[in-house]
């Protein structure tokens, strides 16, 4: 059965019960699904929690290639930086409720109780530059999460703040950052 194979659990790893069974719902809306019918299914077919074995794969950073990319990239910054421009790294981060905990310690018997509405709060996305001239450059706080718009107006502001100096910019791989507009 897909619900219950290696695959399926693998690629579901880190969700909670009822958000699997939210993806049963999602591909299967015919049949029925909860937490409790999913806890139940998989205690059926001797699916529990177990420890998650942790594999080692070889180290990218020691391979010669890799060292050899760096030693260029690091080459192409330092003659950017002599030609007077300014390096400007830039990076999200997301405040969800997601980064509540869920567990903590407490006496036997008892448990912590914390008021979920008085913690309520929306998803935000704060997105900022920080170079070594300025410190941190136009930051900025949006609601849920950074899009291709929202990234696009960051760089326009970044680059008026900018306005005479020529920039590089560094990033990660978030996905609007590799977009053809940007």
């Amino acid at each position: 059965m897909e619900i219950t194979s290696d695959d399926t659990l693998r690629k579901q790893a880190g969700l909670s019960l009822r958000d699997r069974a939210e993806l049963f719902k999602d591909r299967y809306p015919e049949y029925r699904m909860n937490a409790s019918a999913l806890g139940k299914l998989y205690a059926d077919h001797n699916i529990k929690k177990r420890a998650i074995m942790w594999k080692k794969k070889k180290n990218p950073l020691k391979s010669k290639e890799y060292k050899s990319k760096v030693s260029a990239l690091h080459a192409e910054v330092q003659g950017m930086m002599a030609r007077g421009f300014k390096i400007i790294y830039i990076d999200e981060t997301m405040f969800t409720r997601r980064a509540r905990m869920n567990s903590e310690y407490a006496n036997m018997g008892s448990n912590i109780q914390i008021i979920e509405k008085e913690l309520d709060a929306p998803t935000l996305a704060f997105l900022v530059g920080i170079s070594a001239e300025d410190g941190v450059e136009s930051p900025m706080i949006f609601n849920k999460s950074v899009n291709r718009d929202k990234f696009i107006e960051f760089l326009q502001i970044l680059r008026t703040k900018n306005k005479k100096k020529d920039i590089c910019i560094f990033m990660d791989n978030l996905q609007v950052h590799k977009m053809k507009v940007v």
